[in-house]
């Protein structure tokens, strides 16, 4: 039992990496990886607030703001949210994420293939997430489940700041 209650600890700590909460500012990534099955063309900027260099340090009892700016690849309806941060060669599931990719995350749906979005997702750290960095995996997926964006970057949860 103390092992799977680490295992979600540890979760939702690195998938709520990238984000810090530091000077205020907001940071555009440059370290965005593509995912093993598809490139990061669709992807115009990825923004991070607050945060000021990478990879964002995020304090625990913290609350920041991931924005993803891009170009619809698909039509869908009902797209999918999954954040997965990859601890060694394995990935493990954001527990409890709500996968409903419009609701929340100011995307007007349905999406049209063609149109520019903004995808915007907010995150509040909490004080039991292990101190850890690692790469997270932010997906969203169309009807068909391909991916209109996937990517990875490098987060770093932090102890809490005093």
């Amino acid at each position: 039992m103390n092992k799977i209650i680490l295992t979600v600890f540890l979760q939702l700590a690195i998938l709520s990496l990238l984000f810090r909460d530091a000077l205020g500012g907001t940071f555009i990534l440059k370290d965005i990886r593509p995912c093993e099955n598809g490139d990061i063309s669709q992807i115009k900027e990825v923004r991070v607030t607050p945060c000021d260099k990478e990879p964002c340090k995020i304090p625990k009892r913290s609350s920041v703001l991931m924005e993803v700016d891009f170009i619809a690849n698909q039509n869908s309806t009902k797209p999918k949210l999954s954040i997965e941060a990859k601890i060694t060669d394995v990935y493990l599931p954001f527990p409890n994420l709500k996968p409903d990719g419009c609701n929340g995350k100011n995307l007007q749906c349905p999406l049209l293939k063609g149109k520019s979005y903004t995808f915007q997702y907010n995150l509040e750290v909490l004080p039991y997430y292990p101190t850890i960095t690692a790469l997270a995996k932010w997906n969203l997926t169309g009807d068909d489940e391909k991916d209109i964006f996937c990517f990875l970057a490098p987060v770093s949860i932090e102890p809490a700041q005093s």
